[in-house]
């Protein structure tokens, strides 16, 4: 009998090692939001919310994460932007209809997000991206973790009605004891784009993908 209990102990411990060795920490979801409305109105349920302050660069500190959005281009600003008609009924989509945005700025736009405070070894980002203005020709994005491609040609949706419509990216972090985690959201070269915007609707930090 005993025997059989410890099979079984074996077993289950055998099953839960990959959540296991999955539960990085913190996890972190946040929705980067319009300070224009009401928090209620803007902000999904079970996201953190993030009212974007317009100018250069914007910071937050959450569980001992302190992440900077900062504009890497000479022209144009950081912005929240909004489509009223994805986060109200009936689609209530506040992920995908508001977040950060680089407007203006130019054909090499750029956006960085510097993770401070990470523990080292292997993390993960999710992130969301749906543009939420109405014309122009979208252009694709690349997408560099500490200088390294990890993603390329993602082109974002535009003013998606629902949450799952709004295209994602499955970042793989490597952080490093006392170094920060820089990701790199660039323009790509597309031919005939004529809406440079970078739009992160929100993130994810530490969940599955």
């Amino acid at each position: 009998m005993k025997h059989s209990f410890a099979i079984s102990c074996g077993l289950a411990l055998s099953l839960l090692t990959p959540a296991l060795l999955f539960a990085q920490a913190p996890v972190l979801k946040v929705d980067l939001n319009t300070a224009d409305r009401k928090e209620a109105e803007v902000n999904e349920l079970g996201f953190t919310a993030w009212a974007i302050r317009p100018g250069d660069s914007d910071t937050r500190s959450l569980k001992g994460i302190t992440i900077t959005f900062t504009k890497k281009t000479t022209v144009g600003h950081l912005a929240a932007g909004y489509y009223k008609t994805a986060v109200q009924a009936p689609y209530y989509a506040r992920l995908a209809g508001d977040g950060l945005v680089l407007d203006g700025g130019g054909s090499k736009a750029a956006v960085e997000m510097r993770i401070s405070g990470l523990s080292a070894g292997p993390h993960t980002l999710l992130t969301y991206h749906n543009i939420l203005n109405a014309s122009g020709k979208i252009c694709s994005l690349n997408i560099l973790v500490n200088g390294k491609l990890q993603v390329t040609g993602l082109v974002p949706s535009r003013r998606a009605h629902e949450n799952t419509a709004c295209p994602t990216a499955y970042l793989h972090l490597n952080a490093q004891a006392g170094k920060d985690v820089v990701v790199l959201f660039e323009t790509a070269p597309d031919a005939g784009a004529s809406d440079n915007t970078i739009a992160i609707n929100g993130f994810e930090l530490n969940t599955p993908d």
